[in-house]
């Protein structure tokens, strides 16, 4: 089961950023591993090692972004450029209605 922030593209290509440049395309949808425990709590893995840039875009994706966030399911085609998956053949199992704490 992988975590998906924002719609699946069409042509099932995630697009490479850096800041606001998009620099190139993904061979796959870019995900993030996760579970889902018996009480349905989803649980993210980063993928490692860590770097800076994948800290930040998983902290933009989060805190900044207004996305729909789904659970797919897919078939690995390799890995991103933060070094996260990349699937194809996406299914989404379920939409992640509420991924952000309520603030104030």
């Amino acid at each position: 089961m992988y975590l998906r922030f924002g719609d699946i593209p069409e042509d099932e290509c995630s697009r490479i950023y850096r800041g606001e440049d998009c620099v190139g395309n993904e061979i796959g949808v870019s995900v993030y591993d996760s579970t889902v425990d018996e009480f349905g709590n989803v649980s993210v893995c980063l993928p490692l090692p860590l770097n800076r840039n994948t800290l930040d875009t998983f902290r933009h994706l989060v805190e900044y972004e207004n996305r729909p966030c789904y659970l797919v399911e897919g078939r690995v085609v390799g890995r991103g450029s933060d070094n996260e998956p990349l699937i194809q053949n996406v299914k989404i199992v379920k939409k992640v209605e509420e991924y952000r704490e309520k603030l104030g």
